[in-house]
């Protein structure tokens, strides 16, 4: 069916490979696909990033941290700290002085299987589930 096109799919751990998401990826498909467990950590991510099992940054206080957009221009994703704007009185950790808290950039191209276009744990992700 050459008319229909495919913006996104959604796809089992089974999946979980390089040679899918860079497939998917070139044909500009956004991946929803679960993790396997048992791929472990990237070494391309750097080691000054802690993440969690599904690659979402950790802050000092070991709590995922909150997508907060995808900068397609210098193609990054952008993380917040969880607590936003009461960081300063909600926060045990200094970490930062700024008012919402600290923000990591992650790059796609660390880990295609970890960073894709739809973070992981959004809403976003989950309404294409």
């Amino acid at each position: 069916m050459p008319s229909l096109s495919t913006e996104n799919i959604c796809l089992d751990s089974a999946m979980d490979n390089y040679p899918t998401y860079r497939l998917l990826k070139n044909r500009k498909i956004r991946a929803f696909i679960d993790l396997n467990n048992k791929c472990g950590r990237p070494k391309t991510i750097p080691d000054t990033v802690t993440i969690d099992k599904d690659g979402t940054p950790l802050c000092q206080e070991k709590l995922r941290m909150v997508p907060n957009g995808y900068d397609k221009s210098a193609g990054y994703l952008m993380w917040r700290c969880p607590f936003g704007i009461d960081h300063c009185s909600k926060c045990r950790n200094s970490c930062i002085s700024s008012k919402y808290g600290r923000v990591i950039k992650t790059r796609p191209e660390w880990d295609i299987r970890l960073y894709t276009e739809v973070p992981r744990g959004t809403d976003a992700y989950k309404k294409n589930l």
